[in-house]
């Protein structure tokens, strides 16, 4: 009687156990799909951001900040907005170091979009006089005529941040991670500078891109030992450390005479 009793409860015991396990495991069942509600709630409400910040009156920081991110997100139809603040903001978007930016920015939106130039030349046309020039030559430029018109250097590599931005194409990353080779460089001092102002550039914008920094990730994997190291250290280092050891190197090169 007695190892009867203390069989049905063994067997008690076991029951009550699996009832507990399977309401844990509908729990985390549940909990697992209100998580996967919840993620993509914050990812509507973070494109429905992106959005707004077309919509609105831009600011300069709002504008900086859709241009930069255009890319995740792209809205042609939505780009008459860009041509009006840029029209109403010459002295920030189309001034000596802005200017060659926006024309490679837009004309890249521009090529990929012919379908919509006739709609975009009617509000280019309603701009300033200089802004219809700078918008112009970007609707009618084949993007390998722009980049001609520079020699490598840390200003080719702003432009082909820009292009990046606005297209997404990882093109403009291979034509960035080719210039690091250059941070060796010990005789000609613009090579150099191109070379570092990459390395600077790509360890800033992957902190804040996520496909830039999958990018270094996968390139490290056909990369060769001389380049894996330096892509390391791209995303393991800050870019004000890059920046003094760019100024380090220009230091001892002009004590030896060489710069």
């Amino acid at each position: 009687m007695k190892r009867r009793n203390i069989f049905l409860i063994i067997i008690i015991s076991v029951l009550v156990g699996c009832i507990s396990n399977t309401a844990v495991k509908e729990k985390h069942i549940i909990n697992k799909s209100k998580k996967k509600q919840k993620i993509k709630k914050v990812n509507k409400e973070h494109k429905k951001k992106v959005y707004k910040v077309h919509k609105k009156t831009l600011t300069f920081k709002k504008y900086t900040k859709a241009t930069t991110f255009y890319y995740l997100n792209p809205r042609p139809e939505l780009v008459k907005n860009f041509i009006n603040f840029i029209g109403k903001n010459n002295d920030k978007v189309l001034n000596r170091d802005t200017t060659i930016n926006t024309i490679v920015f837009m004309n890249q939106i521009f090529y990929k979009n012919k379908s919509r130039h006739k709609k975009w030349k009617v509000i280019i046309n309603s701009q300033n006089k200089y802004t219809k020039k700078i918008l112009m030559k970007a609707l009618n430029a084949n993007p390998s005529e722009i980049f001609s018109m520079v020699n490598n250097s840390p200003v080719l590599n702003d432009m082909y941040w820009a292009a990046f931005f606005a297209s997404g194409d990882i093109e403009f990353l291979d034509k960035l991670t080719g210039n690091l080779i250059n941070t060796e460089e010990r005789l000609n001092i613009l090579t150099f500078l191109a070379g570092y102002n990459a390395k600077h550039s790509l360890a800033g914008n992957c902190k804040t891109h996520k496909s830039v920094l999958k990018y270094l990730i996968m390139m490290k994997i056909k990369a060769d030992k001389k380049l894996k190291k330096i892509v390391n250290e791209i995303i393991k280092k800050k870019p004000k450390t890059i920046s003094n050891e760019m100024l380090k190197i220009i230091k001892e090169q002009k004590s030896k005479g060489i710069w």
